[in-house]
């Protein structure tokens, strides 16, 4: 058995039928075999990939993005950030460590800073060479926005990103977004991802995560390099505010959101979303 502390969540990591410490709180057998699986399952456990990527089909254009990943009544939304981000800010994009160093700040100021933040950036070894991209907005000298895209050739990834809360009024993140599906499609590369995350929202993943990344387009994929699990939940008490992760099903993946409360599914409600079971967390 291995203990592991992740922030205040205490992760558990047995073998098949081998007893955890009462205190963690969420306790998984890594890759299991088929047979495990099906008794994991009867049991009560949950059989989900450890991680999910977020994946869009590369479009012929942004338009073409935008007619065929929103409703007719939504479309207007980034339609208008198209219009209104470049009156306000200036776009820039730069290859390697060109810019990093006021990225970096800007991380460490809004996404390290958090209770549960982790310098994600930091922790990237092998640095950003010339396969990498800087997408960055200025207002003035002042980065506001930024995302670091990994360009692999057939696709883009954005791998991280951080955004100065005090230029919320417009949605920036997916501004820069979609100038990386732009740039796809000038490329012609065969897709886009938004980058691989742990599949544990409502913990250090924030729990709207998953719903902005389908309200813009992206499908959720399991991310298979990465392993499967096993999962069985111990305690709730480190997820007040819910709890969401991805299971497998019999095709393809089904969200499960953990609330306490009455939840509205509508953030979930889109057509590149997968079925959703509402689980409710014992008080």
């Amino acid at each position: 058995m291995k203990l592991e502390d992740f922030f205040d969540l205490r992760i558990a990591t047995v073998a098949w039928g081998e007893a955890a410490p009462p205190d963690a709180d969420w306790v998984r057998v890594l890759d299991p075999a088929r047979a495990v699986i099906r008794a994991g399952r009867a049991a009560g456990w949950n059989y989900k990939p450890c991680y999910v990527m977020y994946v869009l089909p590369t479009p012929v254009s942004v338009e073409a993005y935008i007619e065929g990943s929103f409703r007719s009544g939504t479309r207007n939304k980034p339609r208008k950030l198209l219009r209104e981000v470049p009156k306000r800010y200036a776009l820039s994009v730069e290859h390697g460590d060109s810019g990093l160093e006021a990225f970096k700040d800007l991380y460490r100021r809004t996404i390290v800073a958090r209770p549960r933040g982790r310098d994600r950036v930091a922790e990237h070894e092998e640095g950003f060479d010339r396969e990498w991209r800087g997408f960055y907005l200025r207002e003035k000298d002042s980065l506001v926005a930024g995302i670091l895209v990994h360009d692999s050739g057939d696709h883009l990834s954005v791998g991280y990103g951080a955004f100065d809360p005090a230029h919320r009024a417009l949605d920036l993140e997916h501004y820069l977004i979609m100038q990386v599906i732009d740039l796809a499609a000038r490329r012609r590369a065969a897709w886009v991802s938004l980058g691989m995350d742990t599949n544990r929202y409502g913990h250090h993943l924030p729990l709207g995560l998953p719903a902005y990344k389908l309200r813009i387009g992206f499908t959720p994929v399991p991310c298979e390099p990465a392993g499967r699990e096993l999962l069985m939940l111990q305690g709730f008490d480190r997820f007040e505010s819910g709890l969401f992760f991805y299971t497998y099903a019999a095709r393809g993946l089904e969200g499960n959101l953990f609330t306490r409360g009455e939840p509205d599914l509508r953030p979930f409600a889109h057509h590149n979303a997968p079925p959703l079971r509402v689980h409710r967390i014992p008080c």
